[in-house]
């Protein structure tokens, strides 16, 4: 509408203007013709018979020659106005898109860069600030700054494919920053050309990549660990059938031996060694462990003294590990599993902190922290302090950020003291760390006391033992862990029938076996735990169930719900802990009914 209106008033203005121009023409004509009777005549002498001697006659010809000299200036204006009004739109057109161009530019949080052929910046983005670190000021008019020394030749070389004419897409290379740091980039680069086709200079456009490479190589990290902690259950399991025969085989050894005999010692050493491999297992599972376990009442100094072998093996050689574990430290609430890492995380770290051999101290100790602290009260204090590089006040204030790590390139994610934290904080403690340059590293986790109540109730059934036998149906594809079972259980004074599969069980069911406890593995080939369970119980629906695995306990209580009223067993077990399972779930079916 506002154009429509401004051509409205320009057409007005051209007649106008053209109108007065005309009508100067006429007036100073006619006055000139009217002075002049001898020009009129030599003007008029050229017109036809009847018009000669006549002024009216000439006055009316110049009046006519106004009317056309008005028509042709109006058309003259017109055109002009016309030839304005493109002209102008074409301007607007080349104004707006230049400015669209320079909006992307400034906007776009990619690198665009301007290069002539002498590979001087004529063009620095915001883009390129951000990413290389100098200022425009900085950068235009001078050689590329972020080519480091090694790679001028390269650089030469692409800019001369460039200059060809040739284009270059997603080329990765690695540059650096204004401070030095190196930086992964991937750059696409084409010639600008002249009307003439002419190359007249470069354009580049740069990524940082260098994120997503860390990233992507972390992902390929996971999936590797994935695979990895696969494989560490699978082996865990089957070690885990291995060791319960073991040990189950020689607490019945042991329990037939006289005191004083020569076997009873070497028995022991090789439970001894079996409970090692255990721990062992059980901390492989706790890696290959897809969930978070729930937080249990820990003893720091059990977990620490279980996990010292293989806090040993993931530290360098040359670096001593030395334990001072308080008598009097508390006990804590959390998932042990997870506790692990955090240790694990800051032994991995205080090894890289020693290249050159020294020594990790691991500590426990009860501590009583002020209130206005976060935990407050008594807490457990346990340290892990180092004789390594140390750190510097920057450092430590950034040690728990995301992704910030100070090892080389490929040898941290930057990920391992957040997760610590995040765990810590989760049971309502926190890590501290302190250091000075050249003088070692010190982290210390304070986790809050947890003082366990127990009733009296609960006494009483910790110390009453099942009495009276039973016939107990047992359920294991693997035959020596099933016969370990079945010499337990007869000892115990129970009658058993072993079934080596699901199938078995359920046809014995079925054929109306009488049975007072099913005691079955968690996984077996065709008819798994669970199914054999719910079917037995479809029989027998108040049948006492007692279900072992090799994976943990974590993976049986997510498979069952509450309400089925199962009691697991964690293998490798001992014929005291399988005794007191049976004795739970009898406890569980009475409470249920």
């Amino acid at each position: 509408m506002a154009e429509d209106r401004q051509r409205a008033d320009d057409s007005r203005r051209d007649w106008i203007v053209s109108g007065l121009y005309a009508l100067g023409f006429f007036v100073v004509s006619a006055t000139y013709i009217v002075l002049s009777d001898s020009l009129l005549a030599k003007i008029t002498s050229s017109l036809p018979e009847f018009m000669r001697g006549q002024t009216t006659k000439g006055l009316a010809f110049i009046g006519l020659m106004s009317i056309l000299l008005w028509v042709v200036l109006f058309g003259f204006r017109k055109s002009l106005r016309k030839e304005e009004r493109r002209r102008h739109a074409a301007e607007q057109t080349v104004y707006q898109t230049l400015e669209s161009l320079r909006a992307v530019v400034d906007s776009s949080p990619l690198a665009i860069i301007g290069v002539d052929l002498d590979g001087n910046v004529n063009l620095w983005s915001y883009g390129a600030e951000r990413i290389f670190g100098w200022k425009s000021e900085e950068a235009v008019g001078y050689p590329v700054p972020f080519i480091p020394g090694d790679a001028v030749e390269s650089f030469r070389s692409n800019l001369e494919r460039v200059k060809r004419g040739e284009a270059i897409k997603n080329l990765d290379l690695v540059r650096v920053r204004s401070d030095g740091t190196p930086i992964q980039i991937r750059l696409s680069a084409a010639p600008v050309r002249s009307s003439d086709g002419t190359i007249t200079s470069i354009m580049a456009v740069i990524e940082d990549v260098t994120e997503q490479n860390a990233l992507e190589a972390r992902m390929r990290q996971s999936e590797r660990l994935e695979g990895i902690g696969r494989l560490s259950g699978g082996i865990a399991h089957d070690f885990n059938n291995l060791l319960s025969a073991i040990i189950g085989y020689g607490e019945l050894a042991l329990s037939n031996l006289p005191d004083g005999h020569i076997s009873r010692e070497y028995i022991q050493k090789q439970e001894a060694a079996a409970n090692k491999a255990a721990n062992l297992v059980s901390q492989l599972l706790a890696f290959a462990r897809e969930r978070d376990g729930e937080p249990e009442v820990v003893d720091v100094n059990q977990l620490l003294n279980n996990l010292q072998d293989m806090l040993v093996r993931v530290l360098p050689e040359n670096v001593r590990l030395e334990m001072r574990l308080a008598e009097d430290a508390p006990l804590v609430k959390i998932d042990p599993g997870r506790l692990e890492q955090v240790i694990m995380n800051l032994c991995v770290n205080a090894g890289d902190a020693m290249p050159h051999g020294g020594k990790l101290t691991i500590a426990t100790e009860r501590v009583v922290m002020d209130e206005t602290d976060q935990p407050s009260g008594v807490c457990l204090a346990l340290t892990a302090a180092d004789t390594g590089i140390g750190m510097n006040e920057e450092v430590i204030s950034r040690l728990f950020e995301p992704f910030f790590t100070t090892k080389p390139a490929g040898r941290g994610t930057g990920l391992g003291l957040p997760t610590a934290h995040g765990i810590v904080s989760a049971a309502g403690g926190d890590i501290r760390a302190e250091g000075k340059l050249g003088e070692g590293s010190k982290f210390t986790v304070l986790l809050p006391e947890y003082k366990e109540q127990r009733s009296e109730q609960q006494d009483q059934h910790r110390q009453a033992t099942f009495s009276g036998a039973l016939t107990i149906l047992v359920v294991e594809d693997e035959e020596v862990v099933r016969s370990m079972m079945l010499e337990v259980l007869q000892s115990l004074g129970h009658t058993a029938i072993e079934c080596a599969s699901g199938e078995e069980a359920i046809r014995a069911v079925e054929a109306g076996t009488r049975v007072d406890l099913l005691l079955t593995d968690m996984m077996m080939p065709g008819i798994s735990g669970r199914d054999l369970v719910l079917k037995v119980r479809s029989v027998n629906p108040d049948l006492p169930v007692v279900v072992a695995s090799g994976y943990g306990t974590d993976l049986a209580e997510n498979v069952f719900d509450e309400n089925e009223h199962v009691q697991f067993l964690s293998k490798p077990f001992t014929p005291a802990e399988l005794s007191d399972a049976i004795e739970s779930a009898l406890r569980t079916l009475n409470k249920k009914r």
